[in-house]
């Protein structure tokens, strides 16, 4: 990360192009996710990031590429200050464009008995993220829309959410993800 000076002397990061918004997410069952192993003994960098995940015999997560500025991930701390207790809510915006049934049938498995789920997500900046990963998200909203005009085309957004995950989002290593796709 390069520094360079600002207008008026104020120090000004560059060539940091931070990219918001998810290019890809890879969905599985909570219950398939057997184990994650958290890297340890490195530093403040390098510790916590998952570096394995463990599924089910023949399990695989289900993948899901999206265009630009259609989805996103928000993590908000939750905490009662009296009763000293604290987690993080996570919510998963997973923006799916054009309605059709496959998608709709999709969408009602996910919401099949109130499913638990983990995601692993890539933002536009390359880095991968898992959501949910000690107690699970759920569908907590599903909407289409043909919008008003031809121009705005149709949406199919699905909002997956974790009212109270007990540790904060974690980094996948890159390595891991072709582990979690089937062969």
């Amino acid at each position: 990360m390069s520094v360079c000076n600002g207008l008026v002397g104020v120090p000004k990061i560059c060539g940091d192009n931070n990219q918001g918004g998810i290019k890809r997410a890879l969905l599985i069952d909570f219950d398939n996710v057997t184990a994650v192993t958290l890297t340890t003994g490195g530093t403040a960098s390098t510790d916590n990031i998952v570096s394995a995940v463990t599924l089910e015999a023949t399990e695989y997560f289900e993948e899901f590429v999206f265009t630009k500025d259609v989805s996103q991930f928000t993590q908000e701390w939750v905490g009662d200050l009296a009763a000293d207790t604290h987690g993080y809510s996570q919510t998963l915006e997973l923006g799916f464009r054009r309605v059709d049934t496959r998608k709709r049938n999709a969408i009602s498995i996910l919401a099949e008995g109130r499913r638990n789920l983990i995601a692993v997500v890539q933002d536009w900046n390359g880095t991968w993220w898992m959501l949910g990963r000690n107690q699970g998200l759920r569908l907590s909203a599903n909407q289409a829309t043909t919008q008003m005009t031809r121009v705005a085309g149709q949406l199919m957004p699905i909002t997956l959410t974790a009212e109270y995950e007990p540790t904060m989002l974690v980094e996948v290593q890159a390595a891991v993800i072709a582990t979690l796709l089937a062969p």
